[in-house]
């Protein structure tokens, strides 16, 4: 993974090293990492926690009451906690996402948000970080490089949000399971897979934090441009391979919705037809033109 880290993105490992070596702990948390981040000082990254008033010595006070100090010693190698190893992979999920070939400080930010659940997140709270807020102006500085880009990831994550809302204004009252967007699902081989939105029935014994081993039954993925089709194809015919019941590839420029299941043929619903997913939810239906936004 490293080998495809930018050289701000290596500095702010380096960086959350020194930090963690600083207050002498023998691991490298998320907490560490949103130090390396803010301390780095130019990244885009950066620029986003700046912009909400995030500072260097404030976090770093944050992170001394959360974490405290260590014993001292501190090993010339330190190993990254199980949540730190989590954001790194969804850090690199999110990447794919995105259609770039490398991981930035952009996102290892937003491996750090959708994580969730790690130290990093509760400082940013205690400092008075909105992180959705943040999340969106991580957004905005990433889709800033590019013209284009502006409109494709708020196109993205607006749908992303609209068939969210449909689906789960379903499930929910029924009492039929979860809905959720950006779900991270690591196979027994390979990289952790980040799914665009998916619904997976109750099951007692799941834990209640996002599974990373349960398979949704129903995985959707957005197409983006920024990424050959064939991509988004291969990503949900490996969840279907690994026991999802059915994957829909939502196509805004073609104003489609392609659905997939194992040994059945391969339906596309067009803007004028009605989504019914009877296999997962039936009795559900959505108009497909109800998943765009409104022109003008």
């Amino acid at each position: 993974m490293f080998e495809r880290f930018t050289e701000k993105a290596i500095k702010v490992i380096m960086l959350a090293q020194e930090e963690s070596r600083r207050l002498g702990h023998n691991s490298l948390g998320t907490e560490f990492l949103l130090l390396g981040l803010i301390g780095e000082g130019t990244s885009l990254a950066h620029k986003a926690l700046a912009s909400l008033g995030v500072q260097l010595q404030e976090a770093r006070t944050e992170v001394e009451i959360v974490v405290g100090r260590g014993e001292g010693v501190v090993a010339v190698e330190i190993p990254f906690t199980p949540r730190a190893k989590a954001s790194l992979e969804l850090a690199l999920a999110a990447a794919q996402q995105l259609g770039h070939n490398y991981i930035g400080t952009e996102h290892l930010l937003l491996g750090l948000l959708r994580q969730g659940e790690g130290k990093a997140c509760q400082v940013l709270s205690s400092l008075g970080v909105n992180l959705v807020e943040l999340e969106e102006r991580l957004f905005a500085a990433i889709s800033g490089q590019t013209s284009d880009s502006v409109v494709v990831n708020s196109l993205h994550r607006d749908i992303i949000a609209r068939f969210h809302q449909q689906l789960d204004a379903w499930v929910k009252p029924r009492s039929l399971g979860k809905v959720r967007s950006y779900t991270r699902f690591r196979p027994a081989t390979g990289d952790m897979l980040m799914i665009d939105v998916s619904f997976a029935t109750k099951n007692p014994n799941e834990n209640p934090a996002l599974s990373t081993r349960q398979v949704p039954e129903l995985v959707a993925q957005v197409y983006s441009p920024s990424m050959r089709r064939r991509v988004f194809e291969a990503k949900l015919q490996l969840l279907l391979a690994l026991g999802a019941q059915v994957g829909l590839l939502i196509d805004p420029q073609d104003r489609t919705v392609t659905m997939y299941r194992p040994n059945a043929d391969v339906v596309v619903f067009e803007d004028e037809q009605t989504l019914t997913i009877p296999e997962v939810l039936p009795d559900w239906n959505l108009p497909i033109s109800q998943l765009w936004p409104s022109e003008g």
